[in-house]
């Protein structure tokens, strides 16, 4: 039996929001007051970034989106920018995988991402998989498959 892996369909779900919003930030620059904080793993394989700032940063780095940054392209599994690190002007690429968070401070929103890897090996078993089956006489029919007619004025406030 297929099991559905629920855990990283919703991981995948919510890293779908900051693309949209790094997608809206690329088309039309950053909303008046936000600016993004954006935690990843550098050490990821697909992380692209000076050679200099991955022995600063072996394992994460946080960047921020605000006063000046260039060339923000998002693509459909990372995103790449120019940022400046004293007065140097780097660029990066990021694979949306690799973020571990993403915040924007202006409206108080963060969302934070596990280790994709961490995931799979959490649900392993299918016992965190599946569903529990349910013999046919231990299941009670519903009000659809009895032909039931059932009155919606008792779920209506008073």
């Amino acid at each position: 039996m297929n099991a559905i892996d629920y855990a990283n369909l919703l991981i995948k779900a919510l890293r779908s929001v900051p693309v949209s919003i790094l997608r809206y930030t690329e088309e039309n620059g950053l909303p008046k007051e936000s600016h993004f904080v954006i935690e990843f793993a550098s050490n990821h394989p697909e992380v692209r970034m000076p050679e200099w700032l991955v022995e600063k940063y072996p394992e994460t780095m946080t960047v921020v989106l605000q006063n000046w940054f260039q060339d923000l392209k998002v693509g459909a599994d990372s995103f790449s920018v120019t940022l400046n690190f004293n007065d140097h002007p780097e660029n990066i690429l990021v694979p949306f995988e690799a973020m571990q968070s993403f915040t924007d401070p202006s409206v108080g929103f963060r969302l934070e991402f596990p280790n994709p890897k961490q995931v799979v090996e959490d649900n392993e078993g299918p016992a965190d998989r599946t569903l529990p089956e349910i013999k046919d006489e231990e299941r009670q029919p519903n009000d659809a498959e009895t032909g039931k007619v059932v009155s919606l004025d008792r779920f209506r406030k008073k």
